[in-house]
């Protein structure tokens, strides 16, 4: 069968450069897809509770951290001592990398907010006409500028990478402290 007139098998293999959160679900679609997608869409909301909850939580465990290591400095010697000082230190570490990210995802996701405000307040985005630059700077200013919604979106799907990439981080850290 030739490829271009293949027809589109929705478990089978994708189309190169077919994006899969661009497809549209028909009234024939398959209703776990559906909900699927519709969840994917919703995202946002459990990883701005999950960045807000850890990141308040996370910014008390440094002291308390440093509290459970001076405890143990002057007990031990030798090699518990190294074991402690390692877990401690690798500890923090995971602590501050979840802090920075999860403070980066709350950053990201207010810009993101701010662009889904300016599209709801500018549904048709820039009017060039009402613009008071001359014709060279709007043709630039429109070829280089993406619209709103694509903003968004790119946001949207940093936002979700940053709070990915946190968790990834955290297990190789976790995965150091058990080989070492």
């Amino acid at each position: 069968m030739n490829e271009s007139h293949a027809t589109h098998d929705p478990d089978g293999p994708r189309p190169a450069g077919a994006d899969p959160a661009d497809e549209a679900t028909g009234a024939g679609a398959d209703p776990d897809r559906a909900w699927s997608r519709r969840l994917h869409e919703k995202t946002h909301e459990v990883e701005l509770i999950i960045s807000a909850g850890l990141l308040f939580g996370l910014l008390q465990v440094p002291g308390s951290l440093d509290q459970w290591f001076d405890g143990l400095n002057l007990r031990l010697v030798g090699s518990p001592w190294v074991a402690a000082f390692v877990a401690w230190y690798y500890t923090k570490l995971i602590v501050y990398t979840l802090i920075l990210s999860f403070g980066m995802h709350i950053c990201a996701r207010a810009y993101w907010v701010g662009l889904l405000g300016l599209d709801s307040a500018f549904p048709d985005g820039i009017q060039w006409e009402r613009l008071r630059y001359g014709p060279l700077a709007k043709s630039t200013y429109r070829e280089v500028l993406p619209s709103i919604p694509t903003l968004a979106r790119r946001a949207d799907r940093f936002c979700s990478s940053i709070f990915s990439m946190a968790f990834l981080v955290v297990l190789i850290f976790a995965l150091s402290i058990v080989l070492s």
